[in-house]
């Protein structure tokens, strides 16, 4: 609606759509997000625009150690497992995920298949690291939906330089 020297008022219709066939292990409860600006909702600060990464490491030194190589640069959320990590990934939509291959209750392959199959984050790039350095493995994760594929131990530029071209 317009009205000269009013102003102009806009009506946005935005339809529901229902997900017929949820994936398996995924939390009942419904995914809201009450936010106007990219990431207000996700950031624990909304002032901090950095890119959110989430590591999902089931090795805690490991853990560590990643986010205090990416903390200065991004904002790092941690996951001990796929499972906690699948749920994280769901509620915050990060903007990138590193993930281990070997954990417990969903190892790094079914949680990469996880978000890539998921309406909500199959749009997020996966990063793996691991210690698994094989073809087999390799290509195992790129079948996963695996957007790069790192070995342990790892190179921080080259971490960094994955990160920056995912991203």
């Amino acid at each position: 609606k317009s009205a000269p020297g009013r102003g102009t008022a806009f009506l946005i219709d935005l339809p529901l759509i229902r997900i017929i066939n949820p994936p398996d292990n995924i939390n009942d409860s419904p995914i809201i997000h009450h936010s106007n600006e990219r990431g207000a909702s996700r950031n624990k600060n909304p002032s901090d625009t950095r890119p959110i990464i989430l590591i999902v490491e089931d090795h805690p030194e490991m853990r560590s150690h990643i986010s205090a190589v990416l903390e200065e640069q991004y904002s790092v959320m941690e996951a001990g497992d796929g499972n906690e990590g699948l749920s994280k990934a769901i509620n915050e939509i990060p903007d990138l995920i590193i993930t281990d291959t070997m954990m417990p209750l969903m190892d790094g392959h079914q949680f990469s298949e996880k978000i890539k199959n998921h309406e909500c984050t199959s749009h997020i790039p996966v990063l793996m690291l691991t210690a698994k350095a094989t073809l087999e493995n390799k290509l195992t994760g790129l079948a996963a939906g695996v957007d790069a594929y790192l070995t342990k131990p790892f190179n921080v530029l080259e971490l960094k330089s994955s990160i920056e071209a995912l991203l």
